[in-house]
């Protein structure tokens, strides 16, 4: 059925605009991080910090039986643009 296609289709559209305005508030969040760090002299990275939020997004994952791996790469590619961000802050 045609009608049920585009019905999941419409559903798949909005959640990928909710997902990319999630990603966008994030950024904003990360752009105050960055500010305050800088404003205090703080290191930029905190390994210790980025190593549990990594842990704790692939075990969400694994609990919702999403592939780990996955959500690791997407984590990594946004930490890199947080980093290229924190360049231009």
């Amino acid at each position: 059925d045609d009608k049920l296609l585009e019905k999941y289709r419409d559903q798949i559209d909005f959640f990928d605009n909710e997902i990319v305005n999630l990603i966008h508030e994030r950024f904003e969040i990360v752009k105050l991080v960055w500010q305050y760090k800088k404003k205090n002299n703080i290191k930029p990275l905190d390994e210790w910090r980025w190593k549990k939020v990594l842990e704790k997004v692939t075990n969400h994952a694994d609990d919702l039986w999403l592939n780990p791996m996955l959500i690791y790469n997407i984590w990594e590619l946004m930490h890199e643009a947080a980093l290229d961000l924190e360049k231009e802050i």
